[in-house]
């Protein structure tokens, strides 16, 4: 067992406390919550961007939110070796209640990725936490995953 964010990963009560994260971030707003301030979320991921590329030395590349105006997702990080350039890590960003989770990450990037989240006040899920069905109260996502809810690009159930 990992300890994330102070919580054991894969233990009962991180599974209670990261469902009880997904349920506290959902509205019945589909792509941004109410009063999301675009403008200053994007400044938190450009510097959180910065910092994970000073802290590694790899290189970052963050995709504009506009790329994903039609989905729950709201940006996507993705780092490079410095070395080989192949992609380590890429990092997926919320429109909702801060949450992120990695998807192909090196595992040896994994806690540098995590503690530097947290550093940011952005909410770690592993991603296998999200990959499981949607109980959440928007009907839209009935059927869907948790991963749709939040990190999808593009809204799926119509």
């Amino acid at each position: 067992m990992t300890i994330s964010m102070g919580v054991m990963v894969g233990s009962a009560n991180t599974d209670k406390y990261i469902h009880g994260l997904l349920l506290s971030a959902d509205s019945s707003a589909k792509f941004y919550p109410d009063g999301f301030d675009f403008a200053g979320e994007s400044s938190r991921a450009s510097s959180f961007a910065e910092h994970l590329q000073r802290t590694t030395g790899d290189k970052t590349l963050v995709e504009d939110y506009s790329a994903n105006q039609d989905g729950s997702l709201f940006l996507r990080i993705a780092l490079h070796s410095r070395l080989t350039l192949g992609k380590v890590a890429e990092i997926k960003i919320s429109s909702f209640g801060r949450l992120a989770t990695l998807v192909d990450c090196l595992p040896h990037y994994e806690p540098k990725i995590v503690d530097a989240l947290g550093q940011f006040e952005y909410r770690y899920i592993p991603f296998e936490k999200v990959d499981i069905p949607y109980d959440g109260e928007e009907p839209a996502f009935k059927g869907e995953t948790w991963y749709c809810r939040y990190f999808s690009p593009w809204y799926i159930s119509l």
